[in-house]
């Protein structure tokens, strides 16, 4: 893990402000072939910089990010989407560094268009409809943080209600697994500009908790700190930031992290490469149905590096190294907090072509030490736990698919696999995901889901997953949307790494099953956000001699609204 962070930060050396080299304020970017449908006029101050095939309005030449930074604010008033990004003196015709008084601004330029793109339209409107959001939406941009003093202080309260009923499969000679969730709550945020180079975020939320699992149930209401951190949005007048506290981590696909850490982040960002470096872990984590996470990660430890590189107009190319001790002892039978140390490596390649067809293509390979629940069978052949076992894992996991989406409807695919080995074996070459993985996200409509399928919800380790797409643009913001998903085991194993099904398989099938479903969700103008899941999940021969039931079903309303 020491050589891995060595190499990011030397990676990231190469992108240092060299001395043919200054910053700018990017106003808009664009495809280059729709260069001839504008002209910039100030040609003294502002030009059009094609690179490859992205091209770009940037204006000033500041020998520091702190002097374009001041240039920043001045030029958000028309232009609210501008960014600060270093550029190459060259690419400057009429202006050098010496000509440009540091005390002087930078004059606005006038952007004329000579035909009406509605792209452009959308990059120049200053005045856009503000709509309840997550960090997901922006799912291709890499523009730099920086303080806008109009933002200077803001605040949302917030109420979010999440219920859930679920039937699912009934092993032998045991009753039905029925599960039924009631989640309330009402929070508080507030983002604060302490200082020109300091930001205060808090996240507060009180929480009421009803859950009844096979009949057993249990309420809860507490308070819960879900983020709290202060940010230096500039450290030594370059794009590195810092920031410490309770804060979100959340990878674009959340296929490696999606949680709130307690962590220590440096980042640097710039329009086409960027980098974070974070290590921390969760200092208290009681109530693990709170939020989205798999499991309690009280006591875990995580270093985390993503470098991400937007080497072609709207084409990312992203690597991930990640390092997860999940704090817990070894433990024997009854205690099922598995003890873990594990690493991955990987990388992801994801983009868009005509804001129509997305793709992606995820791969990671795990290595570490683990824990595994060994069964035996009993009387009836159904696989009981009959202790846990230490084993070194090594793997491979992999997934992939695409996305059409117009203005009417969208349709898809995907691919996802996870190696696999005989359970038996003290070294297994079997794929798993960190604890924090989520595996959520918009996929065509506007809310997050869980793409593997909401019933089964499997963690990438010994399967196959097809998975088919397909969405219908209903009104406004609102889609309904059908899918598809096919599950198999890479090897027979009485172990199915599943958060909803608690059932285990019975070791000689690698038939899975299938599942469907359906999701009505939308986020709308008033801030407010909705979702209906209904997923039924029919299993396969993989269950047979171990269900008595052929199918689950799960249903799911979920509302939010922020004033």
């Amino acid at each position: 893990m020491k050589k891995i962070i060595f190499i990011i930060i030397l990676t990231t050396s190469l992108y240092a402000k060299s001395k043919d080299s200054c910053y700018s304020v990017q106003l808009i970017s664009f495809p280059a072939n729709a260069i001839d449908k504008l002209k910039v006029e100030n040609p003294q101050d502002c030009q059009i910089v094609t690179i490859k095939t992205s091209s770009s309005i940037r204006c000033g030449c500041k020998e520091t990010f702190q002097e374009s930074k001041q240039d920043l604010q001045y030029f958000k008033v028309d232009y609210p989407n501008a960014i600060v990004t270093l550029t190459y003196k060259h690419r400057f015709k009429n202006l050098t560094l010496e000509q440009e008084k540091p005390y002087l601004k930078t004059k606005k330029p006038k952007i004329i268009l000579s035909s009406e793109d509605p792209n452009i339209l959308t990059l120049l409107n200053t005045k856009s409809t503000k709509v309840a959001e997550t960090k997901d939406d922006n799912r291709f941009n890499t523009s730099p943080v920086i303080v806008d003093k109009k933002d200077k202080n803001k605040t949302d309260i917030y109420f979010h209600i999440r219920a859930m009923d679920a039937k699912g499969l009934q092993k032998v000679n045991d009753t039905r697994i029925t599960n039924q969730e009631l989640i309330a709550r009402i929070g508080l945020r507030h983002k604060h500009t302490l200082s020109d180079n300091l930001l205060f975020d808090i996240d507060i939320r009180a929480i009421y908790e009803y859950i009844n699992f096979k009949n057993i149930s249990d309420t809860n209401a507490y308070i819960e700190l879900k983020r709290l951190s202060l940010e230096v949005p500039i450290v030594f007048n370059t794009p590195l930031s810092a920031k410490i506290g309770r804060m979100s981590v959340r990878d674009k696909r959340t296929w490696w992290y999606d949680n709130q850490l307690d962590m220590l982040k440096l980042f640097y960002n710039t329009t086409l490469f960027s980098w974070d470096l974070s290590a921390g872990g969760r200092l208290s984590d009681e109530h693990a149905n709170a939020g989205d996470q798999r499991v309690s990660s009280k006591g875990a430890k995580y270093l985390i590096a993503h470098l991400d590189y937007h080497y072609y107009y709207n084409h990312h190319f992203e690597s991930f190294a990640t390092y997860e001790d999940n704090g817990q002892d070894k433990n024997e039978i009854e205690n099922m907090n598995i003890y873990s140390k594990l690493s991955w490596l990987g990388f992801r390649a994801l983009g868009e072509f005509n804001k129509k067809f997305h793709y992606w293509v995820d791969m990671a390979y795990v290595n570490g030490k683990t824990q595994s629940l060994q069964y035996e069978s009993d009387d009836n052949n159904i696989p009981t736990p009959a202790g846990i076992k230490d084993i070194a894992v090594s793997g491979f996991g992999f997934d992939t698919g695409g996305i059409y989406k117009s203005d009417y409807f969208g349709f898809g695919f995907g691919y996802a696999y996870g190696s696999g080995d005989s359970n038996d074996k003290s070294s297994q070459n079997i794929f798993l995901q960190p604890n924090i993985s989520n595996n959520k996200t918009t996929m065509i409509g506007t809310t997050r889901y869980r793409y593997y399928g909401e019933m089964l919800d499997p963690q990438l380790s010994n399967i196959n997953i097809i998975s088919l797409y397909a969405g219908l643009h209903l009104y406004d913001n609102l889609w309904l949307e059908g899918n598809y998903h096919k599950y198999a085991q890479q090897v027979a194993s009485s172990q199915l790494r599943a958060s909803n099904l608690p059932i285990q398989t019975n070791g000689t099938n690698k038939d899975i099953g299938q599942e469907v479903d359906f999701i009505l969700g939308g986020k709308f103008k008033n801030r407010t956000e909705g979702q209906l899941i209904l997923s039924g999940f029919f299993r396969g021969d993989a269950f047979e001699k171990v269900s008595q039931k052929k199918e689950g079903y799960r249903a799911i309303i979920d509302y939010k609204i922020y004033w």
